[in-house]
C-alpha cells in the first residue's frame, strides 16, 4: 500500500496540535489568517477559535491500495448492463429517464473508482 496525501475539513474542535493546514485560511474578508502548510500550535487553535472559525482544511495522508486495471474495466462493464437492463424500457425520448440513467451511470462508476 502507498499513501496519498488528501484535503479534509475538520471541526475546530477535533484539530490536534501538530495538524498541518491543507489550504490557506481566510476571515470573511478574504484575508488570510493562517497560510497553507501552517503547522497548528495549541495557540493557534485557540487563536482560530477566538474568530469564529468552525472547521478547518487539514492535510492528511491515506491508504491507497493497488487496484488492477483490467478488474476496475470488468467492474465498469457491469455497471453499464446492470444501468442499461434497469433502464431498459425507458423511451429514449424521455430526457427526463434518460437524465436519470446518465446520474446513476456516474454514480455508480464513481462508487467504483473511489473505492467506496
Amino acid at each position: 500500500m502507498s499513501k496519498r496525501k488528501i484535503i479534509k475539513g475538520v471541526k475546530i474542535d477535533d484539530v490536534r496540535p501538530g495538524s498541518v493546514t491543507g489550504k490557506d485560511i481566510l476571515n470573511p474578508q478574504g484575508q488570510m489568517i493562517l497560510a497553507k502548510g501552517s503547522r497548528l500550535t495549541p495557540d493557534l487553535i485557540d487563536r482560530l477559535k477566538r474568530l469564529g472559525v468552525s472547521s478547518i482544511p487539514i492535510e492528511t495522508e491515506e491508504d491507497v491500495a493497488y487496484v488492477d486495471p483490467k478488474a476496475m474495466e470488468e467492474k465498469i462493464q457491469r455497471v453499464d448492463l446492470l444501468v442499461e437492463r434497469k433502464f431498459r424500457r425507458a423511451s429514449p425520448d424521455n430526457r427526463v429517464m434518460m437524465g436519470l440513467k446518465d446520474i446513476f451511470r456516474e454514480f455508480l462508476k464513481g462508487k467504483i473508482t473511489s473505492g467506496s
